[in-house]
Protein backbone atom coordinates (compact mmCIF):
# COMPACT_ATOMS: atom_id res chain seq x y z
CA UNK A 1 0.00 0.00 0.00
CA UNK A 2 1.41 3.36 -1.02
CA UNK A 3 1.51 6.32 1.35
CA UNK A 4 2.04 8.87 -1.42
CA UNK A 5 -1.16 10.86 -1.91
CA UNK A 6 -0.07 13.78 -4.06
CA UNK A 7 2.64 14.24 -6.68
CA UNK A 8 3.84 17.36 -8.47
CA UNK A 9 6.53 17.78 -11.09
CA UNK A 10 8.69 20.68 -9.99
CA UNK A 11 11.06 20.77 -12.95
CA UNK A 12 10.45 19.35 -16.43
CA UNK A 13 13.14 17.56 -18.45
CA UNK A 14 15.47 19.76 -20.47
CA UNK A 15 15.03 17.57 -23.58
CA UNK A 16 12.49 15.09 -24.89
CA UNK A 17 12.87 11.39 -24.15
CA UNK A 18 13.11 10.72 -27.90
CA UNK A 19 14.54 12.92 -30.62
CA UNK A 20 12.10 14.34 -33.17
CA UNK A 21 14.42 13.28 -36.00
CA UNK A 22 14.29 9.66 -34.79
CA UNK A 23 10.49 9.75 -34.62
CA UNK A 24 10.17 11.21 -38.12
CA UNK A 25 12.57 8.57 -39.44
CA UNK A 26 10.57 5.81 -37.73
CA UNK A 27 7.37 7.13 -39.32
CA UNK A 28 9.18 7.47 -42.68
CA UNK A 29 8.37 11.15 -42.87
CA UNK A 30 10.70 13.82 -44.27
CA UNK A 31 12.30 16.27 -41.87
CA UNK A 32 10.46 19.11 -43.61
CA UNK A 33 7.03 17.46 -43.31
CA UNK A 34 4.19 19.89 -42.64
CA UNK A 35 3.02 17.48 -39.93
CA UNK A 36 5.91 18.24 -37.56
CA UNK A 37 3.62 19.93 -35.04
CA UNK A 38 1.22 16.98 -35.03
CA UNK A 39 4.03 14.45 -34.66
CA UNK A 40 5.54 16.48 -31.82
CA UNK A 41 2.19 16.44 -30.02
CA UNK A 42 1.93 12.66 -30.43
CA UNK A 43 5.52 12.27 -29.25
CA UNK A 44 4.89 14.25 -26.07
CA UNK A 45 1.68 12.30 -25.42
CA UNK A 46 3.47 8.98 -25.89
CA UNK A 47 6.26 9.92 -23.48
CA UNK A 48 3.73 10.96 -20.83
CA UNK A 49 1.72 7.76 -21.36
CA UNK A 50 4.81 5.58 -20.88
CA UNK A 51 5.93 7.50 -17.79
CA UNK A 52 2.47 7.39 -16.22
CA UNK A 53 1.91 3.73 -17.04
CA UNK A 54 5.16 2.67 -15.35
CA UNK A 55 5.56 5.37 -12.70
CA UNK A 56 8.78 6.54 -14.33
CA UNK A 57 10.56 9.76 -15.16
CA UNK A 58 12.65 9.10 -18.25
CA UNK A 59 14.88 12.19 -18.58
CA UNK A 60 16.23 13.92 -15.45
CA UNK A 61 13.41 15.85 -13.75
CA UNK A 62 12.35 16.95 -10.27
CA UNK A 63 9.25 15.77 -8.42
CA UNK A 64 7.54 16.37 -5.10
CA UNK A 65 5.79 13.55 -3.23
CA UNK A 66 3.38 14.33 -0.40
CA UNK A 67 1.75 12.04 2.18
CA UNK A 68 -0.40 12.49 5.28
CA UNK A 69 1.78 10.29 7.48
CA UNK A 70 4.29 7.42 7.42
CA UNK A 71 3.19 3.89 6.65
CA UNK A 72 4.16 1.86 9.75
CA UNK A 73 4.79 -1.89 9.70
CA UNK A 74 6.65 -4.58 11.63
CA UNK A 75 9.88 -5.95 10.10
CA UNK A 76 10.05 -9.58 9.02
CA UNK A 77 11.84 -12.25 11.01
CA UNK A 78 14.97 -13.51 9.29
CA UNK A 79 16.94 -16.69 9.96
CA UNK A 80 20.73 -16.57 10.16
CA UNK A 81 21.54 -20.30 10.62
CA UNK A 82 20.21 -20.11 14.14
CA UNK A 83 17.31 -18.69 16.09
CA UNK A 84 15.14 -16.18 14.28
CA UNK A 85 16.50 -12.69 14.64
CA UNK A 86 14.15 -9.74 14.63
CA UNK A 87 15.66 -6.83 12.70
CA UNK A 88 15.02 -4.13 15.26
CA UNK A 89 14.03 -0.58 14.54
CA UNK A 90 13.04 1.74 17.37
CA UNK A 91 9.79 0.33 18.67
CA UNK A 92 10.29 -2.68 16.36
CA UNK A 93 8.60 -0.75 13.53
CA UNK A 94 9.47 0.46 10.05
CA UNK A 95 8.28 3.90 9.02
CA UNK A 96 8.28 4.40 5.28
CA UNK A 97 6.99 6.34 2.31
CA UNK A 98 6.90 4.91 -1.19
CA UNK A 99 8.09 7.26 -3.94
CA UNK A 100 5.59 7.36 -6.79
CA UNK A 101 8.15 7.94 -9.57
CA UNK A 102 11.49 6.26 -10.35
CA UNK A 103 14.37 5.71 -11.12
CA UNK A 104 15.74 7.76 -8.25
CA UNK A 105 18.80 9.94 -8.84
CA UNK A 106 18.76 11.77 -5.51
CA UNK A 107 16.59 12.78 -2.58
CA UNK A 108 16.89 16.56 -2.45
CA UNK A 109 14.83 17.35 0.65
CA UNK A 110 12.64 15.59 3.21
CA UNK A 111 10.34 17.83 5.24
CA UNK A 112 7.71 17.16 7.85
CA UNK A 113 5.11 19.21 9.67
CA UNK A 114 6.77 20.20 12.94
CA UNK A 115 6.32 23.05 15.36
CA UNK A 116 3.07 24.94 14.69
CA UNK A 117 2.55 22.78 11.61
CA UNK A 118 5.42 24.43 9.71
CA UNK A 119 7.43 22.21 7.34
CA UNK A 120 10.83 21.42 8.84
CA UNK A 121 13.82 19.53 7.39
CA UNK A 122 14.41 15.93 8.48
CA UNK A 123 18.11 15.14 8.93
CA UNK A 124 19.47 12.72 6.27
CA UNK A 125 20.92 10.54 9.06
CA UNK A 126 17.38 9.58 10.06
CA UNK A 127 16.38 7.96 6.76
CA UNK A 128 17.66 5.63 4.07
CA UNK A 129 16.58 4.57 0.57
CA UNK A 130 15.69 0.95 -0.16
CA UNK A 131 14.54 -0.54 -3.46
CA UNK A 132 12.50 -3.62 -4.37
CA UNK A 133 12.52 -4.05 -8.14
CA UNK A 134 11.19 -0.81 -9.61
CA UNK A 135 9.75 0.25 -6.25
CA UNK A 136 11.65 2.75 -4.07
CA UNK A 137 11.01 3.40 -0.39
CA UNK A 138 12.27 6.11 1.92
CA UNK A 139 12.53 4.44 5.34
CA UNK A 140 13.87 5.18 8.78
CA UNK A 141 17.55 4.30 9.00
CA UNK A 142 18.65 1.37 11.15
CA UNK A 143 18.75 2.50 14.75
CA UNK A 144 16.89 5.72 13.96
CA UNK A 145 13.30 6.80 14.34
CA UNK A 146 11.58 9.20 11.97
CA UNK A 147 9.46 11.77 13.81
CA UNK A 148 5.73 11.86 13.19
CA UNK A 149 4.10 14.92 11.61
CA UNK A 150 2.19 17.23 13.92
CA UNK A 151 -0.80 17.53 11.59
CA UNK A 152 -3.07 14.86 10.12
CA UNK A 153 -3.08 16.02 6.51
CA UNK A 154 -0.16 16.46 4.11
CA UNK A 155 2.38 16.22 6.89
CA UNK A 156 5.29 14.72 4.89
CA UNK A 157 6.96 16.12 1.77
CA UNK A 158 9.81 14.59 -0.23
CA UNK A 159 11.52 16.39 -3.13
CA UNK A 160 13.56 14.15 -5.42
CA UNK A 161 15.39 14.09 -8.74
CA UNK A 162 14.51 11.14 -10.94
CA UNK A 163 15.39 9.88 -14.42
CA UNK A 164 17.74 7.60 -16.32
CA UNK A 165 19.97 10.49 -17.38
CA UNK A 166 20.14 13.72 -19.34
CA UNK A 167 19.82 12.47 -22.94
CA UNK A 168 17.61 9.99 -24.84
CA UNK A 169 20.58 7.61 -25.18
CA UNK A 170 20.45 6.95 -21.41
CA UNK A 171 16.90 5.55 -21.60
CA UNK A 172 16.69 1.74 -21.91
CA UNK A 173 16.03 0.61 -25.52
CA UNK A 174 12.76 -1.16 -24.64
CA UNK A 175 11.28 2.10 -23.34
CA UNK A 176 12.43 4.09 -26.37
CA UNK A 177 10.94 1.43 -28.65
CA UNK A 178 7.66 1.55 -26.73
CA UNK A 179 7.47 5.32 -27.27
CA UNK A 180 8.12 4.96 -31.01
CA UNK A 181 5.45 2.26 -31.33
CA UNK A 182 2.97 4.38 -29.42
CA UNK A 183 3.66 7.45 -31.57
CA UNK A 184 3.15 5.32 -34.69
CA UNK A 185 -0.17 4.07 -33.29
CA UNK A 186 -1.32 7.62 -32.57
CA UNK A 187 -0.26 8.77 -36.03
CA UNK A 188 -1.81 5.89 -37.96
CA UNK A 189 -5.09 5.95 -36.01
CA UNK A 190 -5.52 9.72 -35.65
CA UNK A 191 -9.11 10.86 -35.72
CA UNK A 192 -10.46 7.51 -34.49
CA UNK A 193 -11.26 8.58 -30.95
CA UNK A 194 -10.08 6.74 -27.85
CA UNK A 195 -7.30 4.23 -28.55
CA UNK A 196 -6.17 1.21 -26.59
CA UNK A 197 -2.46 0.93 -25.88
CA UNK A 198 -1.14 -1.62 -28.43
CA UNK A 199 -0.27 -5.04 -27.00
CA UNK A 200 3.29 -4.73 -28.30
CA UNK A 201 3.73 -1.57 -26.21
CA UNK A 202 2.27 -3.27 -23.11
CA UNK A 203 4.72 -6.15 -23.55
CA UNK A 204 7.69 -3.80 -23.77
CA UNK A 205 6.55 -1.91 -20.67
CA UNK A 206 5.64 -4.92 -18.52
CA UNK A 207 9.15 -5.35 -16.95
CA UNK A 208 9.11 -1.69 -15.92
CA UNK A 209 5.76 -1.65 -14.20
CA UNK A 210 5.80 -1.02 -10.47
CA UNK A 211 5.99 -3.98 -8.12
CA UNK A 212 2.92 -3.83 -5.91
CA UNK A 213 4.11 -3.93 -2.29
Amino acid sequence: MSTTLYTQRLEAPAVSAVALADVLSYLRLPVATPEVALVTQFMESAVQAVELSCGLGLIRQKWRFVAHKWKISLPDRKSFRGPDVLVRYPGCSIKEMKLARTPLISVDAVKMAGTNGLMEDIAPALYQIESVGQTVFLRNAYGADLPNPTKDRFGIRVDATIGFGDTPSTIPPTLRQAILLLVASYYENRGKGDLEMPQAVKTLLSPWRDVKI
